[in-house]
């Protein structure tokens, strides 16, 4: 009896672990032999069987274009579906050697320079006469090339300019900065006592007349009137010419010698005219 259940027993676990093995070994179809569709998720929509004119799927499934591409309509079935991208007509210039596309115009729309392999704008890479694309070193210089490339001019020792002067008390002045430029230099002060003097000269010249003496201050020789002035005095008596006058004296003898007018005049005692300028 014993040895009947442990046969039993042991067909009954060979049963149960070949039954485990058959569940877990599945195997799938090939997909080379014929298409999986899963389902609901393949694209029956209308829209993916509209063609267009060369027999091309007209419409598919996306909501804008990439790239600076752009498209016309959606499918008038379902706004998921567009029409064919393409580059608009601004993107028109294919750039080769030595012109290339110029990444600094772009399409107002999109944002973009270039789409698909065609340009905006194209520039011109070559360097103008006598420069380079490469740095000889040294300090020559630069320039650019239409598409605002540096180049370079021939090898120059280098100088550093001196700077311009600062804090300067009586004014600047362009100067040399010691490398074939300039730069802004202090003015030279004067001396006070230099102003001084100059002031002095200049007051005293202004004070001269045409003859070069001094304005107002000028005595003319009246030895005669004063000696005939003595003479009479120690008579007693003095006589002017008519209309003269003994407090008549000094100024100048002429209207013209005064450049801004005559303030007043007079006739000495001898008949002569004194003027007194303004």
């Amino acid at each position: 009896m014993k040895k009947f259940w442990i046969t039993f027993f042991s067909l009954m676990l060979i049963n149960i672990f070949y039954q485990d093995a058959n569940a877990k070994i599945t195997f799938l179809p090939d997909y080379e032999e014929g298409p999986l569709y899963f389902g609901g998720l393949e694209d029956n929509s209308e829209c993916s069987q509209i063609l267009d004119e060369y027999g091309n799927n007209k419409y598919h499934l996306g909501e804008t274009c990439i790239g600076g591409k752009v498209f016309d309509e959606y499918c008038p079935y379902d706004n998921s579906y567009i029409s064919e991208c393409y580059c608009p007509d601004i993107f028109s210039y294919s750039c080769e050697y030595p012109m290339r596309g110029d990444t600094r115009f772009v399409d107002s729309a999109s944002g973009h320079s270039s789409c698909d392999g065609l340009w905006v704008e194209c520039c011109d890479t070559t360097c103008p006469p006598g420069t380079t694309l490469e740095h000889p070193g040294g300090c020559g210089g630069h320039t650019y090339n239409s598409c605002g490339d540096a180049c370079y001019y021939p090898y120059e020792d280098c100088c550093d300019p001196m700077p311009d002067d600062s804090n300067c008390s009586c004014g600047t002045e362009r100067c040399s900065d010691g490398c074939g430029g300039s730069r802004l230099c202090c003015k030279e002060c004067l001396l006070p006592d230099d102003d001084d003097d100059d002031d002095k000269k200049k007051d005293d010249n202004d004070n001269k007349d045409e003859n070069g003496n001094d304005d107002g201050i000028f005595i003319p020789d009246n030895s005669d009137a004063m000696s005939s002035s003595s003479s009479s005095s120690s008579s007693g008596a003095i006589s002017c010419v008519d209309g003269g006058s003994l407090t008549c004296y000094g100024g100048v003898f002429s209207a013209s010698a005064c450049p801004n007018g005559v303030a007043k005049s007079c006739t000495d005692c001898n008949g002569l005219k004194h003027f007194t300028c303004k």
